[in-house]
């Protein structure tokens, strides 16, 4: 299952560009390769959200470093993650 929120990116000019987040809980699956992504995390009751990075381990290496596999530290408070958006890119004025 995918939820998504929908955010728009604006600057001095108009609303240019919508990007719609697709949030995938991490009960359904993890990136399929080490990389950063938007994670959601769950503390108590608040919730925030930060650029993480996924490392994936070998199974012999989740045993040894288990705490190295995942988004780290904080894996055991993901919930949900998100491809990060594209950056902004200033146009050239004509």
């Amino acid at each position: 299952m995918v939820y998504t929120n929908l955010c728009i990116f604006s600057g001095r000019k108009k609303v240019k560009d919508m990007y719609e987040i697709e949030w995938i809980p991490v009960t359904d699956r993890y990136p399929d390769s080490p990389r950063r992504v938007l994670v959601t995390y769950k503390y108590d009751d608040q919730y925030e959200i930060e650029i993480g990075e996924f490392w994936d381990l070998t199974p012999s290496m989740k045993e040894k470093i288990p705490e190295e596999y995942g988004f780290g530290l904080l894996h055991k408070n993901a919930i949900a993650w998100a491809e990060l958006p594209k950056p902004y890119i200033i146009e050239k004025e004509q």
